[in-house]
């Protein structure tokens, strides 16, 4: 009687232990899924990043070269206009009446362009140190995504195995469940 009445209830037990270990597989192979589509999406933002990061790196650089060549230019620019200056002072040195007044005229000048020029170079200075900076913090951005994407898709793959293990754990349960039963039978 009591092997009968055991028998009795695994038999009952079975369906509900059949349908808790397909329920927890199906679940373990979706999460599975899940986890493997997530890695993939993560892979491609992850290039996506890179690309616009490489693209801003060649904006930098551009940028860079639009300085340098200001900045030859400016200095041209300069060495022309202080020539300017070295021949109208020489030439006003020349007339001996109007020498002193010439004179005065020319360093006020002087002093207004050399004015202008410093400011001049200051705020393409500050234009382009902002626009540098800018670039520098929109590149750190993007090397942290990177970061934090490469990190997301080694936890997932990490999780992987172990999700495997846990659908290989279940089916061993469903087989040893079954065996139970069948040798109760």
């Amino acid at each position: 009687g009591n092997i009968s009445s055991e028998k009795g209830t695994l038999n009952s037990e079975l369906p509900n232990m059949e349908n808790l270990v397909d329920f927890k597989y199906e679940d373990e192979i979706n999460n599975c899924t899940a986890a493997e589509n997530e890695s993939v999406t993560l892979k491609k933002h992850d290039g996506a990043a890179f690309l616009q990061k490489s693209e801003q790196e060649a904006t930098l650089n551009g940028l860079w070269d639009e300085i340098n060549f200001i900045r030859k230019s400016y200095n041209e620019e300069l060495e022309q206009m202080n020539l300017y200056v070295k021949d109208v002072t020489a030439i006003t040195e020349v007339d001996n009446r109007q020498d002193f007044e010439m004179n005065a005229i020319l360093e006020t000048l002087k002093a207004q362009y050399d004015d202008i020029i410093k400011h001049s170079r200051v705020e393409t200075h500050t234009l382009y140190q902002r626009k540098y900076e800018e670039l520098v913090t929109s590149a750190n951005c993007y090397g942290d995504n990177i970061r934090n994407t490469k990190a997301k898709i080694q936890e997932m793959k990490t999780n992987i195995p172990r999700f495997r293990n846990e659908i290989e754990n279940l089916k061993q349960q469903g087989l040893s469940t079954e065996c139970n039963w069948r040798l109760l039978n």
